[in-house]
């Protein structure tokens, strides 16, 4: 028998040297693997992604009313007889009302009939003037 070699078997009497055994991987160099720490799992994301999807609907759907109301403001009402409320500021204008006409201004369609006539004050002064019916009338 030799005497550098251990006995066969997992018991081997006292003052026999141990067999070699790889030692387990030491510290790569960072602090944090001395202390075998470990981070924690990934979190799913699902409800972030969902939260986001919904709120760029909802801030698309906002647009899409807004844009809606624009076009509905531009596009209705454009000459007279076609809108009751404005056609009752076009008439208090045309009979002198100076705030008839301001509110026929800026209650009506840009580019309209109604717009121009409010404008111009009831075809009394030249269009365009940056002044208030109420102040010149």
């Amino acid at each position: 028998m030799d005497p550098y070699r251990p006995p066969p078997g997992p018991y081997r009497p006292a003052g026999y040297p141990v067999p070699y055994q790889p030692s387990p991987p030491g510290p790569t160099g960072s602090p944090l693997d001395a202390y075998a720490y470990q981070l924690p799992a990934p979190r799913r994301r699902t409800g972030l992604v969902v939260g986001i999807v919904i709120g760029a609907v909802v801030v698309l759907a906002a647009l899409a009313f807004v844009v809606a109301a624009l076009v509905g403001i531009v596009g209705g009402g454009r000459a007279y007889g076609e809108d009751a409320e404005l056609d009752r500021l076009w008439d208090a204008c045309a009979a002198g009302d100076a705030l008839a006409c301001d509110d026929l201004y800026l209650e009506s369609p840009v580019g309209s009939e109604y717009e121009e006539y409010g404008d111009t004050c009831g075809d009394r002064f030249p269009p365009g003037e940056l002044l208030w019916c109420r102040g010149r009338m």
